[in-house]
């Protein structure tokens, strides 16, 4: 059972179960399925718990955020497979540097709200703003 950060909810049994489904993942393109084990982490302990445990059972590992990954990258077929979206989080941004250290779930489109009306110069990534940044 994962056990919450500070600041991070508590997921329910159904969440718990939903978050290592054995499920059908599509690339980008549609032209490859993958069949894996997909996890849905919470936070950064439930994550290295869950490297933890791969890495004893010599499991491959592949990180999902958007699903939009040139090559299939985000498919592991009989593998476990990261998703990154619920990591979400813009965590800090230096607007006189333009640096911001953000989590792997972030989507361009919940990034360039927040970041982009405090740069002097702004940016727009050539990214469909469902991508993520990790």
């Amino acid at each position: 059972m994962h056990h919450p950060e500070p600041g991070e909810r508590s997921a329910s049994a159904d969440e718990e179960r939903a978050m290592h489904e054995n499920e059908e993942l599509r690339g980008w393109g549609e032209s490859t399925v993958s069949r894996g084990l997909v996890h849905r982490v919470e936070g950064t302990a439930q994550l290295a718990e869950l490297m933890a445990s791969a890495g004893g059972r010599g499991e491959t590992v592949a990180f999902r955020g958007g699903g939009r990954s040139y090559g299939d990258a985000a498919l592991n077929t009989g593998g476990s497979i990261v998703e990154l979206g619920r990591l979400d989080r813009i965590l800090e941004f230096d607007s006189k540097e333009g640096i911001a250290r953000v989590e792997p779930g972030v989507t361009i489109a919940a990034w360039e709200e927040p970041v982009q009306g405090r740069l002097v110069r702004r940016v727009r990534p050539l990214l469909p703003p469902a991508d993520t940044l990790g």
